[in-house]
């Protein structure tokens, strides 16, 4: 790439790169998990403009900017984890959370010496060996940088792959809390990761004919700011999450062989269960596109941790699983039912408990195997046959 399209690329990120900082600081909803996403995008912008923007003149105008930017890697890394956990919980920063911060400061000591040489002495450093320590320093102080954002990425994604697992022992429906486009999004994370990984060993050893991975590696953090710049535009509700998931998750007691500690004998736990499905055969709750495990608790006066540990222990499902197997199956009955032969099959889905076309068309083939459109299909052949 010739240094006039980088520098153009860059001044392009850069105003993209501020408008979106302005909009998440802005917007009143999520702003804990939009603060640190912000700050993660100008730290970000930071270290894109100082790949593209380092100089002479730059390093005469600010001194500092010589190997200071540097360290500004070790923070961006956590950066991402503490967006997640935050978007996750509406919660902000934690005391134990400075321990974030000893890569960073580490990092500042090991550069000190060059960061602090007198202005004349780091020109003449920076024209004799550009940004270079020494081959080893350098390897390490990458490869220390790299290491760090994958394993923030991979903690990213297991908080995120937890996150799944508990809602669905939650809601009914999850489309407003559901996280799967920053999940896609740290996924990338890792892969960038692990491609800047292999390109740090290509080039302490000097593959060059494989060096342009280096600059591959590097700007996948740039199409990175354009994917949630677009995220942000055209899906701004994607940057909040309306229910604050992890303040009413189940404890420990509440998973799978971990529920030693309850109170709940055999005979108790069918007692339970044939309550909860005659609760449901009744009364239909299920048609509550918003039904929580705690309506269901209240309804039946029992704690919320025990319809979950009867739902995992005795049929193994979790809340979702086991609400919308009766939203199919009263989709079933309302497909076959002649009352309902006007209504659409969104009307129907509607009636049923669904709140959205792709939920329902999707949760039905997960559990049929056929479209709605196929089933409503083969059920009129069948009536004809």
């Amino acid at each position: 790439m010739s240094a006039e399209i980088r520098e153009l690329l860059t001044l392009v990120v850069i105003f993209q790169g501020l408008i979106l900082v302005a909009l998440l600081f802005i917007r009143k909803k999520n702003r804990k998990a939009n603060v640190f996403l912000g700050a993660y995008i100008i730290i970000l912008l930071i270290l894109i403009s100082w790949k593209t923007y380092r100089s002479e003149e730059l390093f005469r105008f600010l001194p500092y900017s010589y190997q200071l930017p540097y360290t500004l890697w070790f923070v961006l890394h956590p950066l991402s984890l503490i967006y997640v956990r935050s978007l996750i919980t509406g919660k902000g920063l934690k005391k134990i959370d400075l321990l974030h911060l000893i890569p960073y400061v580490v990092a500042i000591i090991a550069l000190w010496p060059y960061i602090t040489l007198p202005l004349d002495d780091k020109i003449a450093h920076w024209k004799a060996y550009g940004m270079s320590v020494n081959p080893l320093f350098d390897f390490v102080f990458v490869l220390c940088i790299v290491l760090q954002g994958l394993f923030y990425a991979i903690a990213a994604a297991f908080l995120l792959i937890h996150h799944d697992r508990r809602i669905l022992s939650l809601f009914s429906n999850i489309d407003s809390i559901d996280l799967s486009w920053l999940r896609i999004l740290v996924y990338y994370l890792i892969l960038t990761h692990v491609l800047s990984l292999v390109a740090e060993f290509l080039i302490y050893f000097e593959v060059e004919s494989l060096l342009v991975l280096y600059d591959l590696s590097f700007y996948a953090f740039v199409i990175l700011i354009y994917v949630i710049s677009y995220k942000a535009l055209s899906q701004p509700q994607l940057f909040y999450s309306s229910t604050n998931v992890l303040s009413a998750l189940p404890t420990n007691e509440e998973k799978g062989e971990k529920y030693q500690k309850s109170r709940l004998s055999s005979d108790q736990s069918e007692t339970l269960l044939s309550r909860l499905e005659r609760y449901m055969t009744a009364e239909e709750p299920y048609t509550n596109s918003n039904l929580t495990i705690d309506d269901v608790a209240k309804a039946l006066e029992v704690p919320k941790h025990q319809i979950s540990q009867v739902l995992n222990i005795s049929l193994d499902k979790n809340f979702y699983t086991y609400i919308n197997e009766f939203r199919v199956e009263k989709t079933k009955q309302l497909i076959n039912n002649g009352a309902f032969k006007n209504y659409s099959l969104l009307g129907i889905a509607l009636e049923a408990g669904f709140n959205s076309k792709t939920t329902f068309n999707r949760i039905f083939k997960s559990y049929t195997g056929l479209t709605p459109s196929g089933y409503q299909k083969s059920k009129k052949d069948n009536v004809h046959a």
